[in-house]
């Protein structure tokens, strides 16, 4: 059996580390595996990338040129929408892979592949959808927008007001590109499942619910005290952590509610007492931003801004030294750090919705607060740091272990290629 994984990139996005583990996993498990990429920064064995400059250049203009349409929107909120008017359809890539049993597509905006490629690959096609955007007029987190429900228009991330805008229009184009196509849908989360049956666009679609695999031998618990001399993190004071991808700026990943739980920590004087050990604020994953950092500070505890990373060694040791680790994101189709810190023996704050119901269980591994309610996550923060110890620690590896071990994915995508294929 040959597998062709076809994504825009292999990392450092969520969506493209996820593909490049899945590579690694059917790897391992000795499945011919080959990943096709627009952009690769993990360079796997067995990936294929575009090869020449022209080729280069043409993925960086197609990106570019994919947010162009939505410009004409001025009161377009911030957020990521993408038309896919000007993508590509990665001939190149498949040839390049060569003979193949089976496509897997993953996240292949970004100006990678448009909506009528999908008809072109004439082999059985599986698409994993990390994120609302299969089943939307563009966006990709559709807060609590359902208009997805029937058809798109009156866009609210594009400040629209007209049933006829270009939601409508992705829209339809979608719709025209994958009726009736022979096609498998898999997703990470039940959330996710459920969303995309509801939809009009991908409804009438077989899903599997099959989440994203953790290497549990590289994401594993660090002795705290010489993961905090390593990253450079106080040895003394108990350590909150937050952090992803953009995450200062990506309003989704809830920074602001983060600031506001910390906030209302500092005014219970949570961290503060003689007795008590210092509360410490660590936030990794963006740019410095002096505004951000404004923001926490107002908290009054101390904070040390990481950095961004990508390496997993070095986001396994930072998971390590930190005693809370905080997801207070509005959608996630998955969590993936959730799932990470958890392997490295983290227990996990979050809000009880969307994707994260699948990772965190309510006072065993971690915290699930009212969604969205920073007092109510502010709460869970404390109640974590009182309560968690060595037991809360190892149910949180154990659930990771359980449920999201990089070879027990890979062998549920095995099974479901092979079914597929019988």
């Amino acid at each position: 059996m040959k597998v062709l994984l076809l994504g825009q990139n292999d990392g450092p996005s969520g969506a493209g580390r996820a593909v490049a583990r899945l590579h690694s996993g059917l790897l391992q498990a000795d499945t011919d595996s080959t990943l096709a990429v627009g952009e690769s920064g993990a360079q796997l064995v067995g990936t294929v990338v575009p090869r020449g400059i022209a080729a280069k250049v043409a993925g960086v203009l197609r990106r570019y040129a994919d947010r162009l349409p939505v410009l004409a929107y001025r009161k377009r909120r911030r957020g990521f929408f993408s038309t896919t008017f000007f993508a590509g359809d990665a001939r190149s890539s498949v040839r390049a892979a060569g003979e193949h049993d089976l496509v897997h597509i993953h996240w292949a905006n970004g100006g990678f592949l448009h909506p009528a490629a999908y008809r072109r690959f004439q082999k059985p096609i599986i698409w994993t959808l990390h994120d609302s955007w299969g089943f939307t007029g563009g966006c990709h987190v559709p807060d609590d927008c359902e208009a997805f429900i029937e058809r798109c228009g009156a866009c609210p991330q594009l400040g629209s007001r007209s049933g006829l805008d270009l939601s409508r229009f992705v829209w339809k184009r979608k719709r025209r590109a994958w009726r009736n196509l022979e096609m498998t849908l898999v997703t990470p989360s039940r959330w996710m499942a459920a969303n995309i049956k509801r939809s009009s666009l991908l409804g009438e679609y077989p899903v599997h619910v099959i989440p994203n695999g953790i290497d549990t031998g590289v994401y594993r618990p660090f002795e705290r005290q010489a993961a905090r001399e390593r990253i450079g993190l106080p040895a003394k004071g108990r350590i909150v952590l937050f952090g992803a991808i953009n995450a200062t700026a990506d309003k989704n990943k809830g920074y602001d509610l983060f600031s506001a739980a910390m906030q209302d920590l500092a005014r219970r004087e949570v961290g503060r007492g003689r007795n008590e050990e210092p509360l410490i604020l660590a936030v990794f994953g963006s740019r410095r931003d002096p505004r951000a950092g404004a923001l926490l500070h107002e908290s009054g505890y101390p904070l040390f801004e990481l950095g961004s990373f990508s390496d997993d060694l070095a986001l396994a040791l930072i998971y390590s030294a930190a005693d809370v680790m905080c997801v207070p994101s509005r959608q996630e189709s998955f969590g993936q750090t959730a799932a990470e810190a958890m392997a490295c023996g983290t227990p996990v704050a979050a809000f009880g919705a969307t994707g994260l119901l699948d990772i965190v269980d309510h006072k065993e591994n971690g915290y699930l607060a009212k969604p969205y309610d920073p007092i109510d996550f502010a709460r869970g923060v404390e109640w974590l740091l009182k309560e968690s110890g060595e037991a809360m620690r190892a149910a949180a590896r154990k659930k990771v272990i359980d449920s999201f071990r990089l070879d027990l994915v890979a062998r549920k995508h095995i099974e479901l290629y092979e079914s597929l294929l019988k």
